[in-house]
């Protein structure tokens, strides 16, 4: 066993790392909490501790790269689009390994969170989200191959479209009145 004390935080990584280093070579449903504590060389007390199985490590180390990529645009107004991009390629290990195991949803419940929640909107914040969730998805089973900046003008001119066709419904509406 490691030491006694240690900051949760490098404990937690002790275990999210065991469990994506394990991911790497074998199914998650094959993997037993007793593989992820021996390989993190923490107790079961600690492991519960802080998770309640190990789907939950997966989605707690999401919900950390949230808080921080939520940070860094308070921050410093960063352009959320890049930062998506960005956040997924610096982290290329966890989602590679999310892709490979089946559990790249969790990247969607996480898009969910980060995108405008607009009622008026809903359909269209649905189609661009599940746009980006693909084309982040093909990004990573082609190994990161398109540069970062060709996919930020790709999903903006996506979003331009978007503008465009909202601006000649309202050129119809417009000229339909007259």
């Amino acid at each position: 066993m490691r030491k006694k004390y240690v900051d949760v935080i490098v404990t937690k990584k002790w275990i999210t790392d065991a469990l994506l280093e394990l991911m790497e070579s074998q199914p998650i449903d094959k993997i037993r909490i007793t593989d992820i504590i021996s390989k993190a060389g923490v107790p079961r007390s600690t492991f519960y501790r802080y998770y309640y199985n190990k789907e939950d490590v997966l989605i707690q180390y999401q919900n950390d790269l949230a808080e921080a990529f939520a940070k860094e645009i308070k921050e410093n107004d960063t352009d959320i689009i890049k930062l998506t991009f960005k956040m997924i390629y610096e982290n290329q290990k966890y989602y590679s390994i999310l892709v490979k195991t089946k559990q790249f949803s969790i990247l969607l419940d996480f898009l969910n969170r980060i995108t405008i929640q607009d009622q008026s909107q809903k359909e269209v914040n649905i189609f661009f989200r599940g746009g980006i969730y693909n084309l982040i998805y093909q990004w990573i089973l082609n190994n990161y191959s398109t540069p970062i900046e060709q996919l930020v003008i790709t999903t903006k001119q996506v979003c331009n479209m978007n503008l465009f066709m909202e601006n000649i419904e309202q050129f119809k509406k417009e000229h339909t009145k007259l």
